[in-house]
């Protein structure tokens, strides 16, 4: 049964932002709850067994970066609000990732032995510095910056031809990403009747998966 209005579709459809959705359900083994230890989980399940993302629109309502680090589960700094249509079904510890307006973020990065790094930090729109303690690299002639559309996964690459950091050695990146949100609590059902209900409300969280995980 379809639920919801056309009005409020409409509305999210013109003001949302397109994100990635990853559905997921409790992952076998794990607590109750789906949640696992800090350090634990060093990719960014965080206990769940996600599926393929879908692309929704999510409208943001608000948005605080004062909120103080959590060590006990490693969240970055920031809070928000979403609301989505009545008929996308999102629930608790989901991840909700835009896929617009990209924000200046800072990183370490170890130089492996190959030709590309992969980085923890996931979701790099664009780098626009990286540089170790001497040099600066430019991309196109020393790396190129690729990304996985569904996974988000960030690969830098080294060009032959091109220069690049010694193995082993740390260099910096000024980058461009997208941030990681988790669903917190259980979405606010609001309306009426089931035939009438407006868009979901929920609370989000940003994840910090650089962190997490003790790596």
């Amino acid at each position: 049964m379809l639920r919801g209005r056309r009005v409020d579709e409409k509305l999210i459809e013109k003001v949302g932002w397109p994100c990635l959705w990853y559905a997921n359900t409790l992952a076998v083994g794990e607590r109750y709850d789906g949640t696992t230890s800090w350090t634990t989980d060093s990719t960014d399940s965080r206990g769940y067994v996600e599926e393929e993302p879908e692309e929704i629109q999510v409208m943001f309502l608000g948005h605080s970066g004062d909120v103080q680090f959590d060590m006990g589960g490693a969240w970055e700094k920031g809070r928000a609000r979403g609301t989505v249509e009545a008929n996308v079904f999102v629930a608790d510890q989901e991840r909700i990732i835009p896929q617009v307006h990209s924000f200046p973020y800072k990183l370490h990065i170890v130089r492996g032995e190959g030709s590309a790094d992969t980085l923890k930090t996931p979701w790099l729109d664009e780098i626009l510095i990286l540089r170790d303690s001497s040099r600066k690299y430019r991309e196109g002639t020393d790396f190129e910056l690729s990304n996985n559309a569904t996974t988000g996964t960030s690969t830098i690459t080294w060009l032959d031809g091109g220069r690049s950091p010694d193995a082993g050695t740390k260099y910096s990146v000024k980058a461009l990403i997208f941030p990681v949100w988790r669903i917190s609590g259980v979405p606010k059902v609001r309306g009426i009747d089931e035939d009438d209900q407006l868009p979901w409300l929920f609370d989000l969280i940003r994840d910090d998966v650089e962190v997490r995980g003790g790596a």
